[in-house]
């Protein structure tokens, strides 16, 4: 079983252990994983509450603030989500064990093996999507100041932020450390919704592969069940022509043997 769930299930136990979340990490380990993510959580979140205030109403500024930090509340959300239900989480990955221990037949294993491996490419794909188009769109922000010295105008270019937030300094001094510290706070925020929806994603393929066995089980009973009705006909059929035959034969030696005693006694007188 361990190679195998190094195989289908190695991809979602990696995020979950980096973010606190796998049930089977040790304690110390865990709580220091989520501390992180959660410290980077709040660090996001602060800095956005900041800027709400900073934008003193203006409602081009306020609308992508409140988007961003609804995006980091659900990140908060869906961490403790995990977190709260880390024993739930156990006993599905305790059951998510035993079923493949309880397959019966090589085409039950392929079953279930084809939507594992689904899964595992699943959760590979959607965390590498993440991380990179988060870089991407945070790596946005270094534009201006790549055009600035790849085609310089009289004055700098407006600045753009990696994100809607402040951080009580200057925003043009101190861009490039605003912009590596929000690099870092966001891919470990992140960290935190990728390991909640590759645990959600991994179990929905298992129980996809159990319903999937099961009509495969089905599947057979529609294709065999008339023709084993067929057969048991039969073979009923055939068994009392059997046995009829057998009492036929029980009946023909009895009064072969009744007729040779009356035969024995005639001949006796």
């Amino acid at each position: 079983m361990d190679r195998r769930w190094n195989r289908y299930y190695g991809v979602v136990e990696k995020v979950s252990s980096l973010a606190g979340q796998w049930p089977y990490q040790r304690r110390r380990m865990r709580i220091f994983s989520l501390s992180i993510v959660t410290l980077s959580i709040f660090s996001v979140i602060v800095s956005q509450i900041a800027k709400m205030f900073e934008c003193d109403g203006d409602r081009q500024c306020l609308f992508p603030t409140v988007a961003a930090y609804m995006l980091s509340s659900i990140a908060l959300v869906k961490m403790y989500t995990c977190h709260l239900s880390s024993r739930k989480i156990r006993n599905l990955t305790d059951h998510l064990l035993v079923d493949w221990d309880l397959l019966k037949s090589p085409e039950e294993y392929e079953i279930m093996k084809s939507y594992a491996e689904n899964g595992r490419w699943y959760s590979l794909g959607y965390t590498l999507y993440c991380l990179i188009s988060l870089c991407l769109f945070l790596s946005m922000s270094l534009i201006p100041h790549f055009l600035d010295v790849v085609l310089p105008l009289n004055e700098s270019r407006p600045l753009v932020m990696p994100h809607p937030a402040y951080y009580f300094v200057d925003d043009r001094e101190y861009f490039y450390y605003i912009f590596w510290y929000s690099t870092l706070t966001w891919e470990i925020t992140v960290l935190g919704v990728i390991a909640h929806d590759c645990l959600l994603v991994t179990y929905i393929e298992h129980v996809c592969g159990i319903f999937a066995i099961v009509g495969f089980a089905q599947l057979l009973e529609d294709t065999f069940s008339l023709t084993l009705a067929l057969q048991i006909a039969i073979i009923t059929v055939l068994m009392s022509i059997t046995l009829l035959q057998v009492c036929v034969c029980l009946c023909q030696v009895l009064h072969v043997a009744q007729t040779s005693c009356c035969s024995s006694r005639e001949m006796a007188g």
